[in-house]
């Protein structure tokens, strides 16, 4: 699988919106974990992150529970259900470690990274999904 750039398009209006937005509250978190926010904003943001993850989590399972897919696509399209619940416990994860009120230094130790990380994942299986749906392109390295 390719590394996709976060501002990559997929040509995908929907997801790519969704995904400006993913990055962007990503990338806050991150730099609020980093020590310039208090436990209270992160606490907030990671709400936002949280719902917008889940409707667009949703959105993209009803695409792929719409295909006829062939095995190898099936495979994929589970594949990649687990990395939406995957990524949906670490917000989670870090939301449990916020409302303990953990220091900030201390989030940023356990999870720094770690939500762009399993992003940028997504976004390759985004487009291969896309590729599937014969609307996008495959992410290039």
């Amino acid at each position: 699988m390719g590394y996709c750039h976060p501002l990559m398009r997929l040509g995908e209006s929907r997801m790519d919106s969704d995904h400006d937005a993913l990055v962007h509250l990503i990338t806050l978190v991150d730099r609020l974990m980093a020590g310039s926010g208090d436990i209270g904003t992160i606490s907030i943001k990671l709400v936002a992150l949280y719902r917008l993850a889940e409707e667009h989590f949703s959105y993209e399972e009803t695409l792929m529970d719409a295909i006829q897919a062939e095995p190898a696509h099936q495979l994929h399209i589970e594949r990649h259900k687990e990395k939406h619940t995957e990524f949906i416990k670490q917000v989670m994860a870090i939301s449990a470690c916020a409302k303990r009120f953990e220091p900030v230094e201390v989030l940023h130790r356990m999870y720094g990274g770690v939500l762009a990380a399993l992003l940028a994942e997504m976004l390759g299986l985004d487009a291969d999904l896309l590729a599937i749906l014969g609307g996008g392109r495959r992410c290039s390295t």
